[in-house]
């Protein structure tokens, strides 16, 4: 998704499905489902979220949880977006 000359092997930067902020989708991810990603940086603040992937998060048993509470919080972002 980004250049290469950004890429990190500790972070991975992820852009969120059309229409959702990346700034509501981390907010969201901590309050309703207390996990912590980080906002972009740069000229990607408010278009990209970071997600960990170092260390004893980096397992699928982590990142489960995350990529359930992604699939939840962008299935209601876009029935929002619909009523």
């Amino acid at each position: 998704v980004f250049p290469q000359e950004h890429a990190s092997p500790t972070v991975v930067a992820l852009q969120p499905p059309g229409g959702c902020s990346a700034d509501e989708l981390v907010a969201r991810l901590r309050e309703e489902s207390h996990l912590l990603v980080a906002g972009g940086m740069g000229a990607y603040k408010g278009k990209a979220f970071r997600v960990g992937n170092m260390g004893v998060q980096a397992t699928r048993e982590r990142l489960a949880p995350l990529i359930c509470a992604l699939e939840s919080v962008t299935a209601q972002g876009r029935r929002d977006r619909h009523v």
